[in-house]
């Protein structure tokens, strides 16, 4: 997608440290691909939405970062402090699976005495988000969500700024949104990943899913031949229960064609069950204003796999 290779072009630049990370959440996600002025009327949703370079915004976008938890320092650094070269009485280990924080705190485990709700933990089963795998550890879909619209991006990034919400405990910041493209006819699902290695520096990268849930036109000769097969097989099931009934299940002891005929059969069932489950996941998506947007990600990847798995069953 067209926002994927630019919001690149903005990573590659200056967003190796702090101050090119708040350049992207100003400059970019801010003043570009949150333009309110481009907003796109033609799909409508619960929530505000913009532009993305030709995508349409799926309801909020979010910056959701990971947190590490603190951990005693070793005994050069408490060396250190006691000389007056250093002060401070804990240390930020590097990423890995298990010290996540879920518990939002400053240093000394000092707890906030005003929160906002980006202060609140949401587990990956709330985000919806899949994991990612960075370049310094695997980061679940869970963390600190700040979600915001198109309209109160400017304002979402200057409170989360304002109170210093990225800070020596964040091991990785996400910016995700999930798009619908009018002109391919595709959702796609960004990723931008910045990692704050325990070293000190930045290191962004990106990941994009794209869902192609639409098999083929309602109507088309695809669409129509298809349900013709599942017409005759329909019938000749019929004929498959009425020789059953006569020969019972010795018709079934060899290794023979009507062995083969009954799992043909089987198989036309699973798929018969497979496309009821696909189109009912096609209309809750094309329904779209009833469900949360947590709902309706998840009815697009329901039903791009059981795209997937019937195009893999009829070619």
């Amino acid at each position: 997608m067209t926002y994927r290779h630019a919001a690149g072009q903005e990573l590659t630049g200056d967003g190796r440290n702090l101050d090119g990370l708040q350049h992207f959440m100003r400059d970019v996600i801010v003043s570009e691909l949150m333009e309110t002025s481009l907003l796109y009327q033609g799909y409508e949703h619960n929530s505000s939405y913009g532009i993305l370079f030709g995508n349409a915004l799926i309801a909020n976008a979010s910056l959701r970062q990971v947190r590490i938890k603190s951990d005693a320092c070793d005994s050069v650094h408490d060396n250190l402090v006691k000389d007056g070269i250093l002060d401070g009485t804990e240390c930020y280990p590097s990423w890995s699976l298990g010290t996540e924080d879920t518990i939002y705190s400053k240093s000394k485990a000092q707890k906030l005495v005003e929160t906002q709700p980006f202060h609140q933990y949401s587990p990956p089963a709330a985000t919806g988000f899949p994991s990612y795998v960075g370049s310094f550890g695997v980061y679940e879909g869970g963390g600190f969500v700040a979600s915001f619209t198109a309209e109160g991006a400017g304002m979402l990034v200057q409170e989360v700024s304002d109170v210093h919400w990225i800070d020596a405990k964040t091991r990785a910041l996400f910016f995700e949104v999930f798009m619908y493209s009018p002109n391919d006819d595709l959702f796609v699902f960004s990723q931008t990943c910045f990692e704050f290695p325990a070293g000190g520096f930045v290191l962004p990268s990106s990941r994009a899913y794209a869902y192609d849930i639409l098999r083929y036109k309602t109507g088309s000769a695809k669409d129509n031949l298809e349900n013709l097969f599942f017409l005759l097989s329909l019938y000749y099931i019929f004929k498959e229960v009425a020789a059953f009934r006569r020969d019972s299940y010795q018709r079934y002891l060899h290794f023979d064609w009507p062995l083969l005929e009954l799992l043909l059969a089987l198989l036309v069932v699973v798929s018969a069950g497979l496309k009821g489950y696909y189109s009912y996941m096609l209309s809750q998506v094309t329904s779209a204003k009833s469900l949360t947007a947590l709902s309706l990600q998840k009815a697009v990847r329901a039903a791009a796999e059981a795209s997937g798995y019937l195009d893999a069953a009829f070619g």
